[in-house]
């Protein structure tokens, strides 16, 4: 009697154990996709801060987080956190290449304009 007792104890705190980091395994993944799913809606209005924040939440996310569960994931759950990886930095990339664009716009209205001024110079004959 006293072991069927200890074994259900038993059990049951291991089924506990499994359940809890099981729910930690998941609301990890389901606070990773929220964090993407929100720079995706919201980065296009990000400034500079907005973006480090983010970087530093991604690098939490995907590193330290990431390290806590990495060896009890499923090869879907993985595959699924590659996915929110790649993503990620492709609104990265998005938001470097957006960032160039106005930079390179501002050079050249620069040079236009310093050709203009040079033109006009009446000294430079």
């Amino acid at each position: 009697m006293f072991r069927s007792f200890l074994f259900a104890i038993i059990l049951f705190f291991l089924l506990t154990l499994f359940s809890c980091e099981s729910y930690q395994r998941n609301h990890y993944l389901s606070n990773f996709n929220h964090f993407i799913d929100k720079v995706e809606n919201k980065g296009i209005s990000y400034n500079e801060k907005d973006w480090q924040d983010a970087d530093n939440e991604f690098k939490n996310l995907s590193e330290l987080e990431y390290d806590k569960y990495k060896n009890n994931l499923t090869e879907e759950q993985n595959s699924k956190i590659n996915d929110l990886k790649g993503k990620y930095y492709a609104l990265r990339i998005k938001q470097g290449m957006k960032e160039f664009g106005k930079d390179l716009k501002n050079g050249l209205e620069q040079i236009s304009s310093t050709i203009n001024h040079l033109v006009k110079d009446s000294t430079i004959k």
